[in-house]
């Protein structure tokens, strides 16, 4: 009788993640500095246009930043951290399942300003 409930337990444990994944997608990548070197501690704002919702998250000890469980959509990525340039990348269409590797090039800031990419 253990056995059968354990196996359900983990079946439904499965049918549930499989249920938050199905119909969203991932962004994720990592940040650099112009030397290439990776840029950890800074903040990443993922935008959905169509709901006007943010995702932060905030890169790792190697640079790279992560937000699953997006709904699909047209987004708006930035990213900031104190010394660097703000860099914003608009029209970034996610598409369902899609994991979408969004790398990112913060320059050293010599006066207060944003950098915005297009396309």
């Amino acid at each position: 009788m253990q056995t059968i409930s354990k196996v359900g337990l983990f079946f439904f444990a499965a049918l549930a993640a499989w249920g938050q994944t199905t119909g969203s997608g991932t962004i994720t990548g990592t940040i650099r500095d112009p030397n290439q070197a990776v840029v950890p501690g800074a903040s990443v704002t993922i935008h959905n246009v169509g709901t006007n919702v943010d995702r932060a998250v905030e890169t790792n000890e190697v640079g790279a930043y992560a937000a699953p469980f997006l709904p699909p959509g047209d987004y708006t990525v930035s990213a900031s951290k104190s010394g660097f340039t703000k860099l914003v990348r608009t029209d970034v269409m996610l598409q369902v399942g899609q994991t979408l590797t969004l790398d990112l090039e913060l320059t050293v800031q010599a006066t207060a300003e944003t950098v915005t990419v297009t396309g």
